[in-house]
């Protein structure tokens, strides 16, 4: 029952729908979190870069280049302010704009 209350009617989407949390190292899965819609989609993301960057490291070396690669909706200061402290790479997409869209 409690999977059904975190089933929400998001007006972005217009439908009810979950907003999951997945990592991936190619096609390797390395999270993947099941939550409501009720938050924007960026949240836990620093959580889970601090859940993932560590073990890879411990595996690879700390000279392993880490790149995180996200759409617009994980473009914020926290996320980058994060890899940037830990060095991690980071490709976030941007969403359309005026700006963007007079060049």
């Amino acid at each position: 029952m409690a999977a059904r209350k975190a089933l929400i009617f998001t007006g972005y989407y217009r439908h009810y729908c979950y907003l999951p949390l997945y990592c991936f190292c190619g096609n390797i899965p390395l999270l993947a979190q099941l939550r409501d819609c009720k938050r924007d989609a960026s949240d836990g993301t620093v959580e889970a870069l601090q859940k993932i960057v560590p073990p890879i490291r411990r595996r690879f070396g700390n000279k392993v280049r880490i790149i995180v690669r996200a759409d617009s909706g994980f473009a914020r200061e926290a996320i980058m302010a994060w890899c940037e402290d830990h060095k991690v790479f980071y490709c976030f997409g941007l969403a359309r704009n005026e700006r963007l869209g007079s060049c």
